[in-house]
């Protein structure tokens, strides 16, 4: 299959208002929204009377725990984010002063030293640039390239190879742990290219394109199901241990994802992005959807994170959408579908037994299901089937009516107990609705539409006891496990997809039934960590910490659930240089560069052709925003009370 890359390339935004205007009660997603902010605010505050005063301990990846402060601060602007990001960058320039070579570990690896500068030195810079957090990064970019006289040497400008993933300035790993590269030293890529951005020396540039257009042919050379993990040279003598080591201790299998997994807390999907943004050319936006395809069987898995995210940005970076129908497949349970398939089996089962209740039920599910614009036809045909054996003709639009054999159920029985009252066709209401069909009708095989959020009382598990390796992506032995309680002492661990996966099948299908599950699960994970766990500071690579709940723990390559989830709904940010960068800009009136308080965002990227921004006003009183695209001009919009208003940014 021919794919066709197209790169953004609008910088002048035209904001058109669509039809989309309306009052009401506050909406679902909006509910949600507020309360992700309002937690991430609780958090800040809190984080900040606990470490607020501490100096820098000169941890490896101390810094690193605020990661998801940046992108919440360009959102809705939070200076004392930046006043405790200086704070920290300060002590780690006092601390490297004196424990550095030039402005380096004078030992270490690919994986733990650089995270300190791709995970919040790159960060701050890009969301608050200035010369000492500038210099702090290209003091580290010099070894790169070999670029300091009397510091061991650490890439072969020959073979554009690295020579070890032990690096330092004053010791490069040699022998048995030399000859191989593998992902994570893309993380020295994406400070070199963070180097080039700063300083615009091209000479980052070429050494970053020559290194991953190796792997870029590497990747396309192999089977989508088996992308290359380990370079090796022709003089390697590297053991296996020391590569497994390499490539991560918490993954030692060879299944698919397995294979594909390293690759994401390095970076390299993004990377490859990056440099597509960089050079347009194709073969790294090529490299990136292979990866991303191989992500693919991990979006329905709820500890997994990064695929959805990573599969967001690959959308929106090259406009193809070639992946769409396959992520739609994966991202299970596809609740409208679901629901559709219970109403089938319900007149199927009316067809064969003639029991009321199973005609009863079908017609109260596919009342519900008629709330929906988006699977119509699925339900025609059922309809028809359903009018044809019971001679109930359902005229959706008007109020219940009902006849034949449905009339003398409900004549004999009243409204089942069974049934639920309430009208509406949201994704609540048809999860309970189907929970109920399967419980009273257990011999029919009704799937029940089953979102996580939809579920009894969320649950965070702290369970550290296994040392087994654990496979899939995003996944560390010390992660948190996420549950909910039907009962007092019950736990049910959750199925089904993770926020950035919703996020993701919201961008492709535009259902707002996807979109506020995912802010709602985003809310009660967040409030859960941050009652529960520590911060993060003395271990930014830790499973079971706020920040990894956040921006995601050492093998989540920086997608967590506000990172991953939450600043692609409510901006449309997406990864840049290391760093979310807002596809969609707010601003207030008086120029001051955030949301109002007063408003919900939720953007839906639309690739090659801008993106929607819907727009909710909490307050009870009017209320004027400006809008933007990434680098467009500002335009006002005005805002009703109570009012949803839909734009689209292009």
């Amino acid at each position: 299959m021919e794919v066709r890359f197209v790169q953004p390339t609008n910088r002048h935004v035209v904001i058109a208002m669509t039809d989309e205007t309306r009052s009401g009660p506050r909406p679902t997603w909006a509910d949600a929204f507020f309360a992700v902010r309002d937690e991430m605010r609780r958090w800040i505050d809190d984080a900040l009377q606990r470490h607020g005063a501490t100096p820098y301990q000169g941890g490896h990846d101390e810094g690193t725990f605020i990661s998801s402060w940046f992108g919440f601060h360009q959102l809705f602007g939070e200076p004392r984010v930046l006043e405790f990001a200086r704070f920290l960058r300060d002590g780690f320039a006092a601390w490297s002063r004196e424990h550095m070579l030039h402005g380096f570990y004078r030992e270490g690896e690919a994986h733990h030293q650089t995270e300190i500068y791709t995970f919040f030195l790159a960060r701050l810079w890009q969301v608050d640039p200035d010369d000492e957090t500038a210099e702090l990064i290209v003091d580290a970019a010099h070894h790169i390239g070999n670029w300091v006289e009397g510091c061991p040497d650490w890439y072969d400008w020959d073979d554009h190879r690295f020579l070890s993933w032990h690096i330092g300035t004053e010791r490069v790993g040699a022998g048995g742990s030399s000859g191989y590269e593998v992902p994570d030293h893309f993380r020295l890529i994406q400070i070199a290219l963070v180097a080039h951005r700063i300083t615009g020396d091209r000479r980052y540039l070429d050494l970053s394109t020559a290194y991953a257009g190796r792997w870029a042919r590497a990747i396309l050379d192999a089977p989508v199901d088996e992308p290359p993990i380990i370079l090796r040279s022709g003089d390697s003598v590297a053991d296996e241990s020391e590569v497994l080591s390499a490539i991560g201790a918490h993954h030692q299998g060879d299944s698919p994802l397995e294979r594909v997994e390293p690759h994401v807390p390095a970076g390299t999907a993004d990377v490859m992005l990056d440099l597509f943004a960089l050079t347009g050319e194709e073969r790294y936006a090529q490299a990136s959807r292979r990866l991303c395809e191989a992500m693919l069987p991990a979006l329905a898995d709820p500890y997994s994170n990064p695929p959805g995210a990573l599969l967001n940005r690959y959308r929106a970076a090259t406009g193809d959408t070639s992946l769409d129908d396959a992520i739609t497949d994966h991202v299970e349970p596809r609740a409208w579908h679901r629901a559709c398939d219970a109403a089938e089996e319900l007149v199927a089962a009316y067809a064969e037994s003639r029991r009321p209740e199973h005609a009863y039920a079908a017609r109260e599910l596919i009342r519900r299901l008629s709330d929906s614009p988006e699977y119509p036809e699925l339900l025609i045909e059922i309809m028809e089937d359903y009018t044809a054996l019971t001679g109930d003709e359902l005229y959706l639009d008007d109020p219940p009516y009902v006849s034949g054999p449905v009339e003398e159920f409900v004549l004999a029985h009243g409204l089942p107990s069974w049934i639920v009252t309430d009208q509406a066709g949201d994704l609540r209401t048809l999860g309970r609705l189907t929970r109920e069909l399967a419980e009273r009708f257990p011999e029919l095989e009704i799937q029940c539409v089953d979102l996580p959020c939809l579920r009894d009382r969320p649950v965070l598990v702290v369970d550290t006891l296994s040392r087994e390796p654990v496979s899939g992506i995003g996944k560390r032995r010390d992660m948190v496990r996420w549950a909910s309680a039907p009962s007092f002492g019950t736990l049910d661990e959750v199925e089904g997809p993770p926020p950035p996966s919703l996020m993701l099948a919201w961008q492709i299908t535009g259902d707002h039934d996807l979109a506020a599950p995912s802010l709602r699960m985003v809310a009660d994970r967040l409030a859960l960590a941050r009652t529960s766990l520590r911060d993060g500071r003395r271990h930014g690579c830790a499973g079971s910490t706020i920040s990894a709940v956040a921006s995601g723990h050492g093998r989540d390559g920086g997608y967590g659930n506000i990172t991953g989830a939450f600043l692609p709904l409510a901006g449309g940010m997406l990864r840049d240089l290391c760093q979310e960068r807002p596809t969609v800009r707010f601003r207030q009136v008086d120029g001051t560069p955030h949301l109002p308080d007063e408003v919900a965002s939720l953007v839906r990227l639309l690739p090659g052709q801008g993106a929607e921004a819907r727009l909710w006003n909490d307050a009870e009183e009017p209320i004027a925003l400006d809008i933007a695209g990434l680098e467009g001009e500002w335009t006002r919009v005005d805002l009703a009370a109570g009012e949803t208003m839909e734009l689209h940014v292009r």
